[in-house]
């Protein structure tokens, strides 16, 4: 699991964040030993739990909720640098129409302006994002 460098003590929830991108059946089933992201229907308007989620489960899918709306603009600017770098003007296309473009370009601006080690978890992205344009 990559841990972003906070004072703070990874919960729960970052290891199953971290889980979801790409690991391996065997990296899942150490940080998702109940198998509640096996598990989950998830889709845009809905989430499906199997009668049978454990307490424990259910609480750490509660923990990956939260870490995911307030990481929501990180994700969102970390992504779209990603994009930048390695795909150029075609990073355009891909992104999601909910957002405005501009959004996507702030997102990124202070993803690049403030690095993982700096952001703190205590502190909203808007708190960084005015910081980012003291730094820059």
């Amino acid at each position: 699991m990559r841990y972003s460098g906070s004072r703070e003590a990874p919960r729960r929830g970052d290891a199953l964040a971290g889980a979801a991108q790409g690991a391996s059946p065997g990296e899942l089933a150490a940080v998702d030993p109940h198998g509640v992201l096996q598990q989950n229907m998830w889709t845009p308007t809905s989430l499906t739990l199997p009668d049978d989620l454990t307490y424990e489960g259910w609480a750490e899918i509660g923990d990956v909720l939260g870490n995911a709306e307030s990481g929501l603009m990180w994700y969102m600017g970390d992504w779209w640098r990603f994009g930048e770098s390695h795909y150029g003007e075609r990073a355009a296309q891909a992104i999601d129409s909910r957002y405005s473009f501009q959004t996507w370009m702030d997102a990124g601006w202070v993803a690049g302006a403030i690095e993982t080690s700096r952001r703190r978890e205590v502190l909203s992205w808007s708190h960084h994002r005015d910081r980012a344009g003291r730094v820059a």
